[in-house]
């Protein structure tokens, strides 16, 4: 994961939501007990927070990356707009008993918008939002001002304060970083693979600058490099890993020649 500069400015589609959040509140308040169970369940307009527009800002935000896993979604399939704090309810683990209501009042928040591949969100994360202390998740009353969440919000913080890569595997460095890890199925196979295809093109990068320096062929040096440049900068598939794996890199090759 890395870190997500998600504009500041509101997308104007998502101002729509703000009559069909204050309808559902209207409702919710009339009968609260109601909305605890699935007879109460909330609908929602996809065509407001998922309008093309939305998620073309998610995309170019994300620079078309999945918001965890860092896979370049559109190579392989469509992605989707995610809820950081699930909208329609929520489960604290993923053996829990899922509860409602959920976030619905955050349903059409642009803060609370992401771009996720369909696997992450929909395979893994679904309606699942643990918290340090669940006992101060308040839906009913619709605050969060009390939470904190044990799943990375990438837009919020930066990543790789919580999680690193040890190769092709993700390594939870705080309790955050863990619970992100295992929630999200960050070392799942599949993606492991990926990332290990990576890993495997950029060592071979390595060799090949090692190799053209001994020949002194200058011009494949300065090309391999520039490789290795690109493959750390944002926009990358999985430039987290690529920053732990040439850091670990350049740091065995400073301990050969010291």
């Amino acid at each position: 994961m890395i870190r997500i500069d998600r504009p500041t400015d509101t997308p104007p589609q998502l101002g729509g939501g703000a009559g069909l959040v204050q309808t559902k509140i209207a409702a919710h308040d009339a009968d609260p007990a109601l909305y605890t169970t699935l007879k109460g369940k909330f609908s929602f307009d996809v065509g407001v927070y998922g309008h093309e527009d939305v998620r073309q800002i998610l995309k170019s935000a994300q620079r078309w990356k999945c918001c965890f896993c860092e896979s370049k979604i559109e190579d392989v399939s469509y992605g989707e707009v995610e809820h950081f704090r699930p909208k329609a309810a929520w489960r604290q683990s993923k053996d829990a008993k899922l509860k409602r209501p959920g976030y619905y009042w955050l349903a059409y928040t642009w803060d609370n918008l992401l771009w996720s591949c369909k696997m992450c969100n929909g395979s893994y994360k679904k309606n699942l939002f643990p918290l340090e202390d669940p006992a101060v998740r308040n839906c009913v009353g619709r605050t969060v001002a009390n939470e904190t969440p044990l799943l990375i919000d990438p837009s919020a913080c930066n990543p790789r304060d919580h999680i690193r890569f040890k190769l092709d595997k993700a390594v939870g460095i705080t309790g955050v970083g863990r619970v992100t890890i295992d929630s999200l199925g960050l070392n799942r196979e599949k993606l492991v693979e990926s990332r290990r295809e990576r890993l495997q093109y950029l060592v071979a990068v390595w060799e090949n600058i090692e190799m053209a320096r001994d020949l002194g062929r200058e011009n494949n040096v300065t090309s391999g490099l520039r490789t290795l440049e690109r493959a750390v900068l944002p926009q990358a598939p999985y430039s987290s890993m690529a920053i732990d794996l040439i850091a670990g890199l350049r740091e065995a090759e400073n301990a050969e020649a010291a």
